[in-house]
């Protein structure tokens, strides 16, 4: 049996590894996943006769707050990128995970506070979508948070046996984690600006 062709090295022809191909695969999934939501979010909203405006019915600095810190996530994850496999690449990972830790924080304080300001899941289609698309960004960058980890401790050993194996599965946490900061832009233009 011989061994799977361009798992580290990339093809001469695209200048793509399978890695790579398969993250976009996926992103490209997911980009079709939000963008439906998105829509329904804009469908709901035009047919609304009511809808309240989102920077008052929710706290908008943790918006925000939430915002800045995936940012700042996606570009530590990119310098963990362009500094693979070293320890300086290893300390911009552990930045990314703390800075999606401090965003599921937020994510979860900013559910607290408009759930004890009486405002639930079936309380209106705006508060519905709130929820939606905010949990689903929160688990999203739980998923991110696992592989960041993993990338750091136990995925550590593929750096000894495959060096530039491990840079390319940073670099796809990169192209990750890059996608959930647009998506959390967009969300936070929906929610709260338009």
């Amino acid at each position: 049996m011989s061994a799977v062709p361009y798992t580290s090295v990339p093809r001469p022809d695209t200048g793509l590894y399978n890695g790579k191909v398969g993250t976009w695969l996926f992103l490209a999934a997911e980009a079709m996943f939000f963008g439906a939501l998105f829509s329904s979010y804009v469908f709901l909203r035009t047919a609304a006769e009511e809808w309240p405006i989102g920077a008052e019915a929710l706290p908008a600095g943790l918006g925000v707050a939430n915002v800045l810190c995936v940012i700042l996530l996606a570009i530590a994850a990119a310098n963990g990128w362009l500094h693979g496999g070293t320890d300086r690449g290893t300390m911009w990972l552990w930045i990314a995970f703390g800075l999606g830790l401090l965003s599921v924080i937020l994510i979860a304080v900013e559910h607290r506070i408009v759930v004890d300001g009486g405002a639930k899941a079936a309380t209106s289609t705006f508060h519905g979508m709130y929820y939606l698309l905010t949990g689903l960004l929160r688990f999203h960058v739980i998923g991110g948070l696992i592989v960041t980890l993993y990338l750091v401790t136990f995925g550590k050993g593929l750096l000894r046996r495959d060096r530039q194996r491990y840079i390319n599965r940073v670099e796809c946490l990169g192209l990750y984690w890059q996608f959930i900061g647009v998506m959390s832009i967009v969300t936070f233009i929906l929610l709260y600006l338009v």
